[in-house]
């Protein structure tokens, strides 16, 4: 595919309008008009949508001079040429407002021409005068006159253009009825149907409702759309101008995914447009939303290139608050010392050109920086500064922030007197502004002032009024901030009960506002941001459980750490349970299909160096990529939003302890659950009858065993076996010895990973030092025990339940060394073509589908899938993962012979019906994806075990293609004798260990089972 393909995708698909190398367009339209040949006008038409209504009413216009001239001939010839061009623009895009011109133009008499030409004369003159403040009245006199000429003549064009001046003239001269005017002009162009300006009347409408009327939600309706049918249309322009208002609006509305979606989407359509100006202003836009919503590291990407922008044109104006956002974002990655050399540059930009404003944010925020390194002193000498710049310059909320850091650092230094005299402050200052987020900050500083000078009452005042501003302002993440505030000081104070009360009250105005979010990937970034608060609580739990073991506090902090893993996932396989999919309409799902096709097969092309060129046409390339996946996220949302069985679905509750006691475990297993966060981390060992809770250091300890024991395990060339096990034993005891009572009576571990944990195989754990140099001879964990993963425990009880109804399938689907084209860059896997045929061949009379070579195909895994079920379904090939966007990770396959594209995605994974016991991905990396704290790795486990597999076997790492072949057969040989899945597993990786060629465990270790055991 060429870069010309990229962009016709682009085009039809995402919205996007070809920029102006049209110039030639007017003249190669017209000389084919004037020859007829009408294959080559609708080819113009098709890529010139949005330039064909002015041919067309320069046509038009030809015909009424020629008639009322008389002549004839020439008049007859121009309305030919308007029937054919009105012809094709229908056929091609089904909209009748050309056609409906040329039938009025051929059926005037000569005055009524005249009139006609009058009135187009009138409204060109209003449009024209209508930008100048001292001519506007006149402009509406004469849009009223053309209007009143249009009514009598039926003209709907004329009708609709000049209604749409007249509702943009009252903006200005009558703003009261600048909603009324607006909806006029908007059934005037409907009646027209006119799309591109009933595109522009939507979006007038929709601001009249956000900045006249008050209404967001009403806005929010005709923004979204105009939206539609600018998109629809290619209107890429006017789309450059609404994008970031409809993210702003989302972003006032505290829907940040959904203002990040329109601010992405605005930075491609600017991108595009070459609109530099716009392009930067977006792009800092979406820095400061994706720092908001915890993205920092995506975040700094977009504030850099915007303020690469604004200094390639030296405009020191808009580059001194991007640095400054900069700043901000390094506080919150932890580099203090980027964030404070950003704000000095900042501070020498403000002195430059003399701008106390850009000062006294910076000197704010220098403050902040060092608050967060823990040194108040100097923080609150910088809010000082600032606060003495704000109020130079009378800027009271600068006043007011600087205010309220000034309250916060004396309180941290323990300054109690200060730190009340401040926050009291603030409290006057937020009132008078009416600025409810920060009255209730200062009100929690007040609140937490009280507590610690023993004013307990006061303190509970502070915080009640808090929680019913929240309340009034329909806030919940401000309840349940305050009420974790509020807990923490309870706790502090050793009013546990208190505490546990106000906790879980939080939590439960944070599960309010999470499943208000529109899709999964919300959700999951929802938790993502909150996952703090469920860490915090988490931590609260194991305190109190080990001052009181006999407490609820062991049952909670179970419930609370499933309440914060996988939730997302848990709705999902809820959706799959109810068969959401079924009431999906098929245009959507279709043009969902085609998208995902578009963008793997621009994707292919980008990579392979397909769109060689210029620097400017790669450039444009993934722009037309980034457009096609801004269409993909939009119907996505679409879908849900028509499709009636989201509103009806009840989503699961979190697994309580004891259920999990009784439904999930036996009497040999051994569930580990972790919750790792800043200050500790959380080991809960489970059985039937007992459960116990440990306290493991830290997420930043964790982390480093993890990346120390991960080197060592994906070395092959690492010889000396002591050198490994020091590793992998100090790692086990660090997270699975501290339950070794536990652990030790078990058969089977289930592990409930959480964070850096996700990327640790723990059956190549060392449970003893080296006692030998050969890794053949090491105390594995897997020697001794099975070992299967979950997302959570909520996770493999849904998964059970989904399994309950479903028909016991028999047999193999079998999927190894495809035939991939050259264009794919992937070599052939010789030895999975092996594997299958021997995995095969273990089957007897069992029913089995085998498929390698040119017949590994997309559409041949497709069709057999839903000609019958499989117990098992087994692809030995390569996995891709793409971890900015999981749900274009997937399983690489022969093209076929169809149109499918050999690339099958974890998007279309989701939208098949697999029911297999298990699925084998023998492929590398195929367990890994995305990391979303609280969520996990996102990938293609989810979207095979959403499509009905009960357990997916997957690597963490790129995997030896022969090694990987016997690993697999000695798999299967142990499942073909009716041993449990997770058992067959351990025995083929015991085997490799005993024969010593692959007894490193990079070759064993690397493919785990997620999901549920059994036979």
């Amino acid at each position: 595919m060429k870069l010309q393909r990229i962009i016709l995708l682009a085009l039809i698909f995402g919205g996007l309008a070809l920029p102006s190398s049209a110039q030639r367009f007017d003249l190669d339209l017209r000389a084919a008009l004037q020859a007829g040949e009408e294959p080559v006008v609708e080819q113009l038409v098709q890529a010139n949508r949005l330039a064909v209504k002015a041919e067309a009413d320069s046509l038009l216009h030809r015909v009424l001079v020629e008639h009322i001239a008389g002549r004839a001939e020439a008049a007859g010839t121009a309305l030919d040429q308007a029937r054919m061009l009105a012809g094709v623009f229908e056929r091609l895009f089904g909209e009748t407002s050309i056609a409906s011109s040329v039938s009025l133009a051929g059926s005037l008499s000569r005055e009524e021409q005249a009139e006609k030409l009058r009135a187009d004369s009138l409204e060109a003159r209003a449009t024209a005068l209508r930008a100048s403040r001292d001519t506007r009245e006149e402009a509406l006199d004469l849009y009223n006159q053309a209007l009143a000429v249009y009514e009598r003549l039926g003209d709907a064009q004329g009708e609709a253009a000049a209604r749409g001046g007249i509702g943009y003239l009252h903006w200005f001269l009558d703003r009261s009825r600048y909603l009324e005017m607006n909806l006029a002009a908007l059934r005037a162009r409907e009646a027209a149907d006119d799309r591109q300006l009933i595109g522009n009347s939507l979006y007038d409408v929709g601001l009249a409702y956000q900045a006249v009327e008050r209404s967001p939600m009403d806005a929010l309706h005709y923004y979204r759309r105009s939206d539609s049918i600018r998109a629809a249309i290619g209107d890429s322009l006017a789309m450059n101008r609404m994008l970031p208002v409809i993210a702003s609006l989302y972003r006032s509305m505290g829907d940040l995914a959904m203002a990040r979606r329109y601010y992405e989407r605005a930075i491609v359509a600017n991108a595009w447009a070459g609109d530099d100006r716009r392009l930067a202003i977006s792009e800092r836009n979406l820095g400061v939303l994706l720092s908001e919503m915890g993205f920092h590291s995506d975040a700094l990407g977009h504030l850099r290139r915007a303020l690469d922008v604004y200094e390639a044109n030296e405009d020191a104006e808009n580059a001194a608050p991007v640095i400054s956002w900069m700043g901000v974002v390094h506080r919150r990655l932890g580099d203090y010392e980027a964030a404070i050399e950003s704000y000095q540059r900042a501070i020498e930009i403000a002195n430059e050109v003399d701008n106390p404003e850009w000062l006294a944010d910076a000197y704010n925020n220098l403050g902040v920086v060092f608050a967060f390194a823990d040194r108040y002193d100097r923080a609150a000498s910088y809010y000082r500064r600032a606060l003495t710049q704000f109020e130079s310059i009378g800027s009271a909320r600068g006043r007011l922030d600087a205010t309220l850091n000034i309250a916060d650092s004396h309180f941290e230094l323990k300054e109690y007197g200060p730190a009340e005299e401040f926050g009291d402050r603030a409290l006057v200052l937020a009132d008078s502004v009416g600025d409810p987020i920060r009255t209730g900050r200062a009100l929690g500083t007040l609140g937490s002032v009280y507590a610690r000078t023993a004013r307990i009452a006061e303190s509970d005042r502070a915080f009640d009024r808090i929680l019913e501003l929240a309340a009034e302002m329909r806030m919940p993440e401000m309840t349940a901030g305050a009420l974790i505030q509020r807990a923490e000081l309870e706790a502090e104070r050793g009013e546990a009960q208190r505490a546990l009360t106000d906790y879980e009250a939080a939590f439960e105005a944070l599960e309010r506002t999470r499943i208000a979010q529109s899709t999964d990937e919300d959700r999951a970034g929802y938790l993502a941001q909150q996952r703090y608060a469920y860490e915090e609580f988490t931590h609260f739990l194991a305190e109190q459980h080990a001052v009181d073991p006999d407490g609820p506090y062991l049952d909670r902090a179970f419930e609370y750490a499933e309440r914060g893993k996988a939730r997302a996932f848990l709705d999902l396989l809820a959706e799959a349970l109810a068969d959401v999919e079924a009431g999906v309409d098929p245009v959507l799902r279709a043009r969902s299909t085609q998208l995902m096709e578009a963008i793997t097969e621009a994707r292919q092309t980008l990579t392979a160096g397909g769109a060689s060129g210029t620097r400017g046409e790669s450039a444009a390339g993934v722009v037309a990529l980034d457009s096609l996946e801004a269409a993909y996220d939009q119907i996505k949302r679409d879908i849900r939003a028509s499709n009636p069985r989201y509103g009806e679905l009840q989503y699961p509750s979190p697994a309580s302890l004891s259920e999990v006691q009784a439904s999930l475990l036996d009497a040999g297993t051994v569930l580990l659950q972790y919750a790792v966060g800043d200050s500790s981390t959380t080991l809960l060992a489970v059985t039937t009858d007992e459960a116990e809770m440990y306290r493991l250091p830290g997420r930043d300890v964790i982390q480093d065993r993890v990346e120390l024991f991960r080197f060592a395990l994906t070395n092959q060339n690492q010889a000396d076996a002591s050198v490994y096990a020091t590793g992998a034993f100090a790692l086990y005891q660090l997270i699975v010895e501290p339950a070794a009572g536990l652990v030790g009576e078990a058969d089977r571990l289930i592990i409930i990973p959480d964070g850096a944990l996700h990327y640790v195989p723990f059956e190549a754990l060392v449970t003893s030092p080296a006692a030998s140099d050969d890794f053949g001879e090491l105390s594995y964990l897997v020697t001794s025990h099975q070992v299967t993963y979950a997302p959570s425990a909520s996770v493999l009880l849904q998964l059970r339940e989904s399994r309950s109804d479903s028909k016991a399938a028999e047999g193999l689907l079998a999927l190894g060394d495809p035939v991939f084209t050259p264009e794919s860059g992937l070599a052939r896997l010789p030895y999975s073509g092996q594997e299958v045929d021997a995995i095969a061949g273990m089957f007897g009379s069992a029913p089995v589908q085998l498929f390698t070579g040119d017949s590994a195909s997309e559409q041949g895994l497709k069709s057999a899938l839903t000609n019958r079920s499989y117990k098992y379904l087994h692809l030995a090939t390569h996995g891709l993962v793409n971890e900015d966007r999981p749900d274009f990770s997937g399983i690489a396959l022969a093209p076929g012979s169809s149109d499918q594209d050999g690339f099958l995605q974890a998007a279309e994974i989701f939208n098949l019906r697999i029911d297999a016991d298990m699925v084998v991905l023998s492929a590398c990396e195929t367990g890994l994806g995305r990391m979303v704290r609280g969520e996990g790795l996102v990938g293609l486990t989810r979207a095979f075990m959403y499509a009905g597999a009960s357990s997916v076997v997957v690597s963490l790492w790129s995997v030896a293609d022969e090694s990987t072949a016997v690993l697999m057969e000695r798999f299967y040989e142990g499942l073909t004798t009716s041993v449990a899945r997770e058992s067959a597993l351990a025995q083929a990786k015991r085997s490799l260990i005993s024969e010593g060629t692959f007894a490193h465990p990079f070759h064993w270790a690397p493919f785990v089972m997620v999901g549920e055991g059994g036979p």
